[in-house]
This record gives C-alpha cells, sequence and structure tokens, in this order.
C-alpha cells in the first residue's frame, strides 16, 4: 500500500512569473506545501528569505494573494538536497519553456532512481506545463533514456506524467516590489485524467479523459489568436496588444481567423459551435484587458517554434485543408508572421536570412515538411507576390 503524507508535497521547476503567478499559486491554494527549483540565484535567495510572495490580479477590482513558499533550490548547486525533494514529492511541475525540458530530464531521472532505491511506495504525478502539446510525455521520454529496467518498471507503476494545458496571461512585469506577480484573473488548468496516479487533487484544475480536444481548443483558438494580433499588429506599427486590437481590421481579422479554427473543432471534436464562438469573444476580451500591457515582440518572439508543422497556426492549417474549410485568415496570419523580422528574436533573423539565401518555396518545404505544390505554400507565395505587387505601385 502507498505510503500517505499528512500534507501533500509540490516541487516546481521554474521560479519565474508564470511558475509563480500561476502553477505555485494554484497549487498553494489547493492546499500543497509548495517548493521551486530555479537557476537565478537571486531570486532563489529572495524566496529563500521571505518564505512568500505576493500575486495580483490585473482586475477591477484587484485581488491580492500571498503565497508560501517552503523551500527554493537552485538547480545546479543544490541538486542533492532536490533530489530527495523530488524524490519524497506527490507532485513535480514544470514552467520552464519545452526546450529545457531535454536538459533538465537528467537530474529527474536521478530523483526517480533516489524513490527506486529508497522504495518509496508513495504515487508522484509530474506535469509539464509548458504550452507544448504532449510536454509531460515528452518529458518522461527524456527521463526514460536515463533508467535502467528495474527503475522503468518501478517508475511506470508509482509515477504518472499526465500532459496538461494550462492558459493564463502572466505580462512582462514592471513592479517596484521584486516578488511580486501581477496576472490576469482569468486561468484554465486542464490535466488529463487517464495517464495520472492515485488520488490526484488539485482544486482550480480541471481533470478531463479528453484533453486532446481542450489542448487543440487552446492552441486552435488562443494561442493562434494571440499570435496573429502580435504579428498584424508588428506589421502595422504597434507594439502591444492591447494597442493592435483597437484597431478594428486587426480585431475583425483575429475574430475571422478564430472562426475558422471553431469550425475545424466543430467537426473534429464535437465542440458546440455557439460555445466556441463566446469563447472566441471572452478570449479576445482577456486581450484587449487594458490593465496587461503585454508587447507584440513578446508574443510573436520564437518564431521557428510557431509556425512549427505541430504549434498555433500550421497545425491547424493542415487540418482545415483535410476538412475543406475556409482558412484564408490563417494563412494570412503565417504571412504576417513570415515577415517579423523583429531582431531581438534569433529564430526569426534565422528564419528571414535563410528565406533571402534558399527562397521562401525551399524555407517553408524544409520548415513543414511539405511539398512545394502544397495548396499552403501556394497561398502564402501568392500572398507575397501581391505584397510586392500593392508596395510597387
Amino acid at each position: 500500500m502507498p505510503i500517505l503524507n499528512s500534507m501533500k508535497k509540490a516541487c516546481h521547476f521554474g521560479a519565474g512569473n508564470i511558475g509563480r503567478g500561476f502553477i505555485g499559486l494554484i497549487l498553494n491554494q489547493a492546499g500543497y506545501q509548495v517548493s521551486f527549483a530555479d537557476v537565478n540565484a537571486s531570486l532563489i535567495q529572495q524566496l529563500n528569505e521571505s518564505k512568500k510572495y505576493p500575486v495580483e490580479t490585473l482586475s477591477m477590482p484587484s485581488k491580492r494573494y500571498i503565497v508560501d513558499v517552503e523551500l527554493c533550490f537552485d538547480i545546479n548547486k543544490d541538486a542533492d538536497q532536490l533530489i530527495k525533494t523530488m524524490s519524497t514529492s506527490d507532485l513535480i511541475t514544470t514552467a520552464v519553456g519545452p526546450n529545457i525540458l531535454p536538459k533538465i530530464a537528467p537530474l529527474f531521472a536521478k530523483a526517480l532512481e533516489a524513490k527506486y532505491d529508497n522504495q518509496i511506495f508513495s504515487y508522484l504525478n509530474i506535469i509539464a506545463c509548458e504550452n507544448v502539446i504532449g510536454g509531460s510525455e515528452l518529458l518522461k521520454n527524456e527521463i526514460f533514456k536515463y533508467l535502467n529496467d528495474s527503475a522503468k518498471s518501478f517508475v511506470s507503476e508509482w509515477v504518472g506524467f499526465p500532459n496538461s494545458a494550462v492558459d493564463r496571461i502572466v505580462p512582462i512585469q514592471n513592479n517596484i516590489e521584486s516578488l511580486l506577480v501581477k496576472v490576469e484573473d482569468y486561468y484554465e488548468w486542464v490535466i488529463d485524467s487517464l495517464t495520472s496516479k492515485g488520488d490526484l487533487l488539485i482544486d482550480g484544475a480541471i481533470f478531463t479523459e479528453k484533453l486532446d480536444a481542450f489542448i487543440e481548443r487552446k492552441l486552435y483558438l488562443v494561442n493562434a489568436g494571440h499570435a496573429a494580433i502580435a504579428y498584424m499588429g508588428y506589421q502595422r506599427g504597434y507594439t502591444t496588444i492591447c494597442e493592435a486590437l483597437q484597431d478594428d481590421e486587426v480585431m475583425e481579422h483575429v475574430y475571422s481567423q478564430m472562426l475558422e479554427a471553431a469550425k475545424l473543432l466543430e467537426l473534429k471534436h464535437g465542440f458546440n459551435i455557439d460555445e466556441l464562438e463566446k469563447y472566441a469573444q471572452k478570449t479576445l476580451k482577456r486581450f484587449s484587458n487594458p490593465e496587461i500591457t503585454d508587447s507584440v515582440y513578446r508574443v510573436g518572439r520564437s518564431l521557428m517554434r510557431k509556425l512549427s508543422p505541430n504549434d498555433r497556426f500550421i497545425k491547424p492549417l493542415l487540418e482545415l485543408y483535410q476538412y475543406q474549410c475556409d482558412s484564408k485568415h490563417f494563412e494570412t496570419s503565417v504571412h504576417y508572421a513570415l515577415m517579423f523580422d523583429y531582431s531581438e528574436d534569433d529564430e526569426a533573423v534565422y528564419l528571414n536570412n535563410k528565406i533571402k539565401e534558399v527562397g521562401i518555396v525551399n524555407a517553408l518545404v524544409d520548415l513543414w515538411g511539405i511539398p512545394s505544390n502544397h495548396p499552403l505554400i501556394n497561398a502564402i507565395v501568392e500572398l507575397r507576390s501581391n505584397r510586392t505587387k500593392l508596395s510597387s505601385l
């Protein structure tokens, strides 16, 4: 029988604004004793000294919460103590970015080995709260590369890796209080109930057997809409998301793109189209919140990832073609994204240089892995051609 702890213990990787303002807050409110792991020495010291931090909602009126901190570990310097804490935790979560998951996998493997070696027969769930499909599964696959067969068998029995979808706007902070995080009032954390282990309970989270549908609803409507505002807004000279949405043409374009996504989600997952339209309207209202100052540069960054085949634009676009649905607004957003030449985004610089070197068709074939005569490539080439003709008039 599992060993039951008197208080639930959680360890969260990533003590930045999203980790503290979203996941850490929810876990603390759900009754977890929360520890953090990070690489920012100054932040780690502040959290260990204060043992708490404030979170405020960007709403009228604002709400203020105080989150208790058990410990904050330096991933590089406190590895032994961190591994011990991880091996005895009930829940481990991450908000570090999908590209970092493979880098922290060896540390997770050592923690799970310690759990196995010490025969700690209690359920542990590891949830990657990242903006990527199948983040927890991705982390699991990376961890298993470092485990022997006996440890793998033990982990398979006692450790769950439920995938999840997370949604909360945490803008760039400029606060006088160093540990304060300001977040939007709205949030959604959806967790796969089919792959969790034991009695995983988190008040404030949604557990579902149809996680893929929720993930794609968020990816196709929220993430794609947010990025579409950024890329169109950038082309029109706006600096913030809220500012761009004051432009009626931007608002109309993004809402039309959301309706294209809604039709796809109705056909693919059986969502109610009226409910999806309300969800889209609510999402645009969130993006228009004047209390949230979010730059088009931040939202548009990581261009290569956001234009990858399994992300917010190309995945739904390819499916829209399959279902023979309207897709012109998604295509237009991709067109705007391909003109995103923000010099401080390395991925944007790389892609723009590649397009100049090998041409748009070869660059997109390489990026998306589709034939050169695919309708999507044809659509992008036509949009770029029309833009060139208009600019020459």
